[in-house]
């Protein structure tokens, strides 16, 4: 049986992010038939281990092209989803949305709650939601565009940026 991926290749585990995978080991434990990919995670600091031989079926994909990027800002700049207002069918979306593990679905629920917080406030949970996708979406960017995490973060930002309401002009009355 061939691996998928070796050391060096950068990956996406749909549920902790993007990472390096650092080796692929065979531990002596109880399944000593068992090959894991030790993944380095780059948004935080975390070691992750996953059997290869399940590897596809859990959703490990490689980290998306530079040229895939170009798809990601405009996704990020596009119209925003409407969330339902319910709470539980909210969370339940988003997190649905966030295992789907694809960049697309990931990048849709970073632009439909940062166009939600411009007008409502967030629950713990949504904000502990929010905060997972912004670091698994900056974390992936990291890796395809060669930068810092906090750099993919600051360049989201900036992209989301352009769904800020514009200022109202300022009215000034004539005392005449």
């Amino acid at each position: 049986m061939s691996d998928t991926f070796a050391p060096g290749d950068k990956i996406v585990h749909p549920a902790h992010g993007a990472g390096i995978i650092g080796a692929i080991e065979q531990p002596d434990i109880l399944d000593e038939f068992n090959r894991y990919y030790v993944i380095e995670l780059t948004a935080q600091d975390m070691r992750v281990l996953v059997p290869v031989r399940t590897a596809e079926e859990i959703g490990l994909r490689a980290v998306m092209t530079k040229k895939e990027t170009k798809a990601v800002f405009k996704l990020l700049k596009s119209d925003a989803e409407e969330l339902p207002d319910d709470f539980k069918k909210r969370q339940t979306l988003i997190a649905k949305r966030l295992k789907e593990g694809d960049i697309d679905s990931l990048t849709g629920v970073v632009r439909d709650m940062a166009v939600r917080a411009i007008i409502k406030t967030y629950s713990p949970t949504e904000a502990r939601l929010y905060e997972q996708a912004r670091s698994m979406l900056s974390g992936e960017m990291a890796l395809s565009l060669d930068i810092e995490v906090e750099e993919a973060l600051a360049q989201i930002d900036t992209v989301l940026e352009h769904h800020q309401p514009e200022p109202e002009p300022e009215v000034v009355e004539d005392k005449a």
